[in-house]
């Protein structure tokens, strides 16, 4: 054995501890490597299988959404199939402007209502409702109490209607019914009601489309007012000396009082329906607004006592007043 050799054999039984250690201290870096390897891989896998669960997640979401707006299509379709079918059930329970025609003043109806200074009569005092003169100011005051004049779209839309004449005298049918509204920051109470009231105005003036827009101009101040109203318009019609309007409110998520022995009941649709009727004669205007609060759109007993109010109304030809 050369001396190299040997300096070489001797030195390696002398560290031969150390060369197991490193040997070991290699061993144990291609395991840790191999370790976090595994762990980066387990990681990776992981972090792709929860993408996997969010774009399920979504594509189940997507899924729900387009399901949800196939209902709403089916609701909608279902609920104008209604409308339509409530729409040609009222149009024969009022009558056509063609058929409200201004007469003479009639003799010989001892039972008519009189309203001469207002150009009406009623061929009979109608059943179910209670009649006094009144002023829209006191009307709508019990409707919307201060809020009338405190919010700011039902302030802009009853001066149209108001103005300087909300205090003016106007005929008042009110029905036998009232509702109160629980939940809502304006709407206090409902119930039916036919209101008649007269302007006058110079001759050759046409304030009947006026009246028309000012009506319009008011019920969409409502939608303002409360977010849960909108109003649908079903029929419009006009002449020269006249003009008829009739749709409702459509409200959502009210709780309505009834019956004061029993507790408020929350509706998913509440409705108002209502109607203007605007005649002109050469010196003045006839306006007839009604309002009907019901459950369903078309099928309340009120509307036959509200057909039975327009089958008694007379228009009269001039004016005493």
């Amino acid at each position: 054995m050369s001396d190299d050799i040997k300096q070489l054999y001797d030195f390696l039984l002398a560290h031969f501890s150390i060369l197991l250690s490193l040997g070991a201290l290699l061993s144990g870096a291609v395991s840790l490597g191999w370790t976090v390897a595994f762990l980066f891989n387990k990681r990776t896998i992981g972090h792709h299988k929860q993408e996997v669960g969010d774009y399920k997640r979504e594509i189940d979401d997507h899924k729900r959404q387009v399901e949800g707006i196939k209902t709403q299509h089916q609701r909608d379709l279902a609920d104008l199939a209604k409308q339509a079918e409530a729409g040609s059930v009222l149009d024969d329970k009022f009558p056509s402007i063609g058929k409200l025609e201004p007469i003479d003043f009639p003799l010989g109806l001892a039972e008519a209502e009189h309203h001469e200074a207002f150009n009406i009569l009623l061929t009979q005092s109608p059943d179910h409702w209670t009649f006094h003169t009144s002023s829209l100011g006191e009307v709508f005051s019990a409707w919307f109490d201060s809020s009338l004049k405190s919010n700011a779209h039902l302030r802009e839309g009853y001066t149209l209607i108001g103005g300087n004449d909300e205090r003016s005298e106007c005929l008042l049918w009110k029905g036998t019914t009232e509702v109160l509204v629980e939940n809502s920051d304006v709407l206090k109470k409902m119930y039916p009601f036919v209101i008649v009231r007269t302007i006058r105005h110079e001759a050759g003036d046409d304030p009947t489309t006026e009246e028309l827009f000012n009506f319009i101009h008011w019920l969409q101040m409502w939608d303002k007012a409360m977010p849960n109203a909108r109003f649908e318009i079903i029929k419009m019609h006009r002449t020269p000396e006249k003009a008829y309007l009739r749709g409702y409110y459509r409200f959502t998520g009210l709780e309505i009082v009834e019956n004061p022995m029993k507790p408020a009941k929350k509706y998913n649709q509440y409705f108002l329906m209502r109607q203007i009727f605007v005649y002109r004669s050469d010196t003045h205007t006839t306006i007839i607004s009604t309002g009907l609060p019901n459950r369903a759109l078309a099928t309340d007993p009120y509307y036959g006592w509200l057909k039975a109010w327009w089958d008694a109304l007379r228009l009269l030809k001039g004016f005493s007043a």
